[in-house]
């Protein structure tokens, strides 16, 4: 793996930091071409979180923060689509926290119902106008977008609609995503999925 010579690297020169960082990379490329179109524990997912923002912690020097919250531990063990979760925390990490001056936290957190499981990735960055906000999750609503205006990859708009598209020809429109957000103050996307035990979709 390339990314091999660089941490012996960084391990022969006494540089443990970059040894992490560097570490945390070719995990979280490994994690892309392994379980590229597959299903993945939550904590498979999670941990791939862990690992984008060991990286962005290097790049920012502990100026952007992550914590994460579950109500029960039992949630690691559920199912999701791979690369559902960390995309959108790469959003609010440079959309709503690297141009806020001071930082800020990314926290993902969720819960599960009976038959749902909600997941929330929320930053206390620097928040979306509510005209934004408003198209945004319009056309997060309508499940037959086939066009992405070029304008809006600047405002989280490609990410949270290939991932809302993906979810819900997979599971059905009861699922997807869906965005609040105060301007100044934070944002949050809801990601709303199917409860299941089995990578083959049993709940």
């Amino acid at each position: 793996f390339p990314y091999t010579t660089l941490f012996r690297s960084a391990l022969i020169h006494d540089v443990p930091q970059i040894a992490k960082m560097t570490e945390a990379l070719s995990k979280l490329f490994r994690c892309m071409i392994a379980n590229e179109g597959k299903m993945v524990t939550l904590k498979e997912e999670l941990q791939s979180v862990s690992n984008y923002m060991v990286i962005q912690q290097f790049r920012f020097d502990g100026r952007i923060g992550y914590q994460q919250k579950l109500d029960d531990e039992e949630m690691l063990s559920y199912y999701v689509p791979n690369l559902i979760i960390q995309p959108l925390v790469e959003n609010a990490v440079v959309h709503g926290l690297e141009c806020k001056e001071g930082g800020g936290t990314v926290t993902v957190s969720g819960y599960a119902t009976q038959k749902k499981l909600v997941i929330l990735v929320e930053d206390n960055g620097v928040g979306m106008e509510q005209e934004k906000l408003d198209i945004l999750n319009e056309e997060l609503a309508n499940v037959n977008v086939k066009t992405l205006k070029i304008e809006r990859t600047k405002h989280r708009g490609i990410a949270l609609l290939n991932i809302n598209q993906r979810i819900r020809l997979h599971f059905g429109t009861e699922y997807g995503v869906s965005i609040m957000s105060t301007p100044n103050v934070s944002t949050t996307v809801e990601i709303v999925l199917p409860l299941l035990v089995t990578a083959e979709g049993e709940n």
